[in-house]
């Protein structure tokens, strides 16, 4: 889908979080904080939301019929489903676009596109950091889209996070993010494995992460 004169500015367009949890929370309040118009839905109850007022949505069909951009992150392939898929009112729309944030499989968010209208824009942009860092609004984005696309989200997610990187194509944003986490997975455990047989050496755990820390060994386990 191209993007017309009317949504060439993405602030302008009303927008949605769909998973207001440990990271769409913080997310949400950072658009608020900007005075950007966005509102909010999850699953849990809504006296959960109760900071954000009316800026949140505890209706799923009234929240898709008022947003026109949607980040979507919510925990797994079966709610993303039920959020994009499984959901009349939001394919009837004229336009939409879909931003996957949540971690998913890459063949997935494949099928996903195929699934979704033509006049949808779909792109993938997976992210990187704490609660904190959503809470501060600098978190990583690796993002997969046409070119045109990207830009047009970019404003956005230059408010969200101080890291924006465009990969490639769709897809390719989620791909880069799952082989970051394998890596990251992989200094956990051994980080976690050396720091198990510390004592052998005569060291403690304490001395062999203040040299870790600053030294080729960091990473993001021994530093939390």
């Amino acid at each position: 889908m191209s993007i017309t004169n009317k949504q060439s500015n993405i602030l302008n367009q009303n927008i949605g979080i769909a998973g207001c949890g440990e990271m769409g929370y913080p997310m949400l309040k950072v658009l608020l904080q900007n005075d950007i118009n966005a509102t909010g839905h999850d699953v849990k109850a809504s006296e959960n939301f109760k900071d954000f007022g009316n800026k949140y949505i505890p209706s799923k069909s009234e929240f898709f019929l008022k947003n026109d951009v949607i980040l979507s992150i919510v925990r797994d392939t079966k709610e993303t489903d039920d959020l994009l898929v499984n959901n009349d009112k939001f394919l009837l729309k004229k336009h939409a676009t879909i931003l996957i944030c949540s971690t998913l499989p890459i063949t997935y968010i494949l099928n996903l596109k195929k699934k979704l209208p033509d006049n949808f824009i779909l792109v993938d942009t997976p992210m990187s950091g704490s609660t904190i860092k959503a809470q501060e609004g600098t978190l990583t984005f690796m993002v997969g889209g046409k070119n045109d696309e990207v830009h047009y989200v970019m404003p956005l997610l230059n408010i969200l996070g101080d890291n924006i990187l465009h990969i490639g194509d769709f897809g390719k944003g989620m791909s880069v993010k799952l082989l970051n986490n394998f890596i990251a997975a992989s200094s956990v455990l051994a980080t976690r494995n050396v720091l198990a047989q510390i004592n052998d050496f005569g060291l403690t755990k304490e001395q062999l992460l203040d040299v870790v820390k600053c030294s080729t060994g960091d990473n993001w386990f021994a530093q939390n």
